[in-house]
């Protein structure tokens, strides 16, 4: 570990979130999804309420963590950008707020960007096919990062 770095679990620095808004039949939802491979988290389109089976979302905020259950282990982890900003996504995303004053929502986000890390999170995402492992909030919250001083941080991101 590089000096000044500090290790540390994600739940350390990061707070799940569970899903916030009741969906109305009436309204419709600005969604976002996450792109596999580092591609980031991105503005898709409105949902009406009628359609979804689920009875609650999370509506995002800028620079939260956010990734899918099924798609984590291939680099599907982002944070959220402010196009994104009050965008709904469904159960099947874990949401977290990022203590920022330990870390940058943009260091973790260039951070998780590495496929080395994507298959670090394949072996804590569980399921028996492969296209179909999960990763739970309770397991991403034990994985550990190498977390440098702030100021660093910055200049690395």
């Amino acid at each position: 570990m590089t000096r000044g770095w500090s290790e540390a679990a994600l739940g350390t620095v990061l707070r799940w979130r569970a899903p916030d808004t009741e969906v109305s039949a009436s309204q419709s939802y600005n969604y976002a999804g996450v792109y596999s491979h580092a591609g980031g988290v991105f503005r898709k389109h409105s949902v009406p309420g009628s359609s979804f089976a689920y009875e609650r979302l999370t509506r995002l905020r800028m620079n939260e963590f956010v990734y899918p259950k099924l798609m984590a282990w291939e680099g599907a982890l982002g944070v959220v950008p402010q196009n994104c900003d009050g965008c709904f996504v469904s159960p099947e995303f874990q949401v977290f707020d990022v203590d920022s004053e330990k870390l940058l929502p943009q260091f973790l986000d260039f951070y998780m960007r590495r496929p080395r890390v994507w298959s670090e999170l394949s072996r804590l995402s569980s399921g028996t096919n492969l296209r179909r492992r999960r990763l739970n909030a309770p397991e991403f919250l034990r994985y550990r990062i190498s977390i440098p001083p702030l100021a660093e941080q910055q200049d690395l991101v």
